[in-house]
């Protein structure tokens, strides 16, 4: 089973674009997760986890996800490598969300 949920904040504004082959909306965002744990610093740290929303999800999300606000994702796993043409490798892992909802909201 491949399935992921996640709550964290919006680096930054879903990015909207289009595929070429068949016009389907696709967002893409960053969502900052905090680590469970603290460092012995106190410090609290996160992981940066891409998501890609398609269709209506990634709509959704472009029409009412902004910077900071946080969100819940659930979705599953995606891993793809590529070659450049430069002929050098890339690899990626995102997660593509299947369910968004809204957070708690900042005071």
């Amino acid at each position: 089973m491949n399935k992921v949920c996640l709550i964290g904040r919006l680096t930054k504004d879903p990015e909207v674009r289009y595929t070429q082959t068949n016009n389907t909306l696709v967002a893409n965002f960053t969502v900052a997760v905090n680590r469970r744990f603290k460092k012995e610093t106190d410090e609290i740290t996160a992981d940066f986890i891409p998501i890609i929303a398609w269709s209506k999800t990634g709509e959704f999300c472009s029409n009412y996800f902004k910077k900071g606000q946080q969100v819940g994702i659930c979705g599953r796993i995606q891993t793809r490598n590529w070659e450049d043409d430069e002929g050098q490798k890339h690899y990626a892992t995102e997660v593509i969300a299947e369910e968004v909802y809204f957070g708690a909201k900042r005071f």
